[in-house]
């Protein structure tokens, strides 16, 4: 993910460095294909990773589900 403006590369740069900096991600709900979907946010080099989360209920038991899926933690309690 990366912004289209120069207003948009700073306020985006500003939020990507300060996740970088507390090692933290982000959890966000994103319209896919007229399908909201739970995203997690990752800062990545000059960029942000958007990652597509599933539900457990979507998915099946623990068993089948895909090596891919993120589980988040808390970084603070």
């Amino acid at each position: 993910m990366d912004p289209s403006d120069e207003v948009g590369h700073e306020a985006f740069s500003v939020i990507r460095d300060s996740m970088e900096a507390e090692k933290a991600a982000g959890i966000s709900r994103l319209v896919i294909g007229r399908r909201e979907r739970a995203v997690m946010l990752e800062p990545c080099g000059k960029g942000i990773v958007v990652w597509t989360l599933r539900y457990v209920t979507r998915s099946g038991s623990w068993r089948t589900i895909s090596p891919t899926l993120v589980r988040v933690t808390p970084i603070r309690s």
